[in-house]
């Protein structure tokens, strides 16, 4: 039986007796509701097995067999690539806690949850800093001993799940830029998506090349040069880059532009100079620049997105795009774009599965299962863009405000 449900059908009872109803006058019942419940000690020691549906519906798992039940709560902790509140693993933090919230799962209640980040305000995000950071992040692990560990974007992939791979820790990665193969050859973690083995899953986060550039030919159907503009100091840079001219060599004829290049910048003011000498360039069609984080100011402290995205807001003329619709919510002009809080809701499946006894070997390494495309209006209409009614009918987000702060 549900005797926590049992209590708050006897608590209704007691409003109704508060309230000044003789309790001789109120209905006795049945308990409405029941739950399943295992001994995963008792089901080890018996050598059984339960299979991850069967523990995805029980409401309680018990770990050890004796007179004690331990109250101890799930200690789940994860590792942020960026600081916090910055990128799309804030996203997917959102979306797996709102999974597990809906499962009767609350942070602070059956949860306890730690939080790690690669990045604050002062770093730069070299792979100097990152590396020095994995490791202060790879001793705090050590020293919490969680239950799960949950790795959100790449830098907590390279420098803290590698590492992990095949360590006591169960742990489960998402909103990475690079596909899982990319990490598999630095240090193999998988047999195979479907049956990855080892003590790891999750849901990949691999930009949407060709959907995007497909995307911008339609709408630019007379576009000739594209410049992508990325920090250089962005760790994984040069296989962004390779991923984009692949995805270039894969698009169809009607994406095929003429020329594409790549232009890397460290500091804030850099990136001002190029974008304004791309606003003066009749040859440049469009220009994007891709997660515009870890630039350097003046003072020689990291300038924050939201800084950089306000200035471009205003200065920006030429079209550009993203691989999230927050960063079009932001002000860049389309994407077709992961969902990333549904991507967490995918992972928080995950998580629930794992917290009930599943082992994320036997899980399959997911892909996103929700992408949209997205457009915002006020910075087309900034731009002196039209944008064709056929295109906005076949939007599925459409943003009438450019909210610069939503990157923070």
């Amino acid at each position: 039986m549900n005797f926590v449900d049992m209590g708050r059908q006897a608590a209704r009872k007691a409003v109704q007796i508060i309230k000044g109803r003789k309790a001789g006058m109120i209905s006795i019942e049945d308990a409405l509701d029941y739950v399943l419940a295992f001994n995963i000690a008792r089901v080890r020691q018996l050598n059984l097995t339960l299979s991850p549906e069967l523990l995805a519906a029980a409401a309680e798992l018990y770990e050890s067999i004796g007179a004690e039940i331990s109250s101890q709560k799930f200690h789940l902790l994860m590792v942020q690539s960026q600081a916090p509140g910055i990128g799309p693993g804030a996203d997917v933090e959102n979306g797996l806690l709102a999974k597990l919230a809906d499962n009767e799962f609350f942070e602070g209640s059956e949860l306890r949850v730690s939080r790690l980040y690669m990045q604050d305000a002062t770093l730069k995000g070299s792979d100097a800093e990152l590396r020095q950071q994995g490791r202060v992040v790879l001793q705090e692990i050590y020293s919490q001993n969680p239950d799960l560990v949950v790795i959100l974007g790449d830098a907590a992939a390279r420098e803290v799940m590698l590492p992990l791979v095949d360590s006591g820790y169960p742990f489960l990665f998402g909103a990475t830029i690079l596909p899982p193969g990319w990490y598999n050859k630095q240090r193999n973690f998988m047999e195979s998506r479907s049956s990855p083995g080892h003590n790891v899953s999750g849901v990949s986060g691999e930009l949407h090349y060709e959907k995007t550039l497909e995307f911008a030919r339609i709408v630019f159907p007379e576009a000739r040069k594209v410049v992508v503009i990325t920090p250089g100091i962005f760790p994984w840079k040069d296989n962004v880059s390779m991923l984009f001219k692949r995805a270039l060599g894969r698009c169809p004829s009607f994406c095929d532009f003429d020329s594409v290049e790549y232009r890397q910048v460290t500091t804030f003011n850099e990136l001002k100079e190029r974008i304004l000498h791309y606003n003066d360039d009749a040859t440049v069609d469009i220009v994007s620049v891709i997660y515009p984080v870890g630039l350097l100011r003046g003072d020689g402290m990291v300038s924050s997105p939201v800084e950089i995205r306000h200035w471009l807001n205003e200065h920006q003329l030429k079209p550009d795009f993203a691989f999230s619709d927050r960063w079009v919510k932001s002000g860049y002009l389309m994407a077709a774009a992961i969902n990333y809080t549904e991507t967490g809701l995918q992972l928080g499946a995950q998580a629930l599965a794992v917290l009930k006894g599943c082992n994320p070997g036997e899980m399959a390494i997911e892909k996103p299962a929700s992408s949209h495309l997205a457009i915002n209006l006020a910075r087309a209409e900034y731009l002196d863009v039209d944008i064709p009614v056929d295109i906005l009918e076949a939007a599925d987000k459409i943003y009438q405000v450019m909210e610069p702060d939503i990157t923070q």
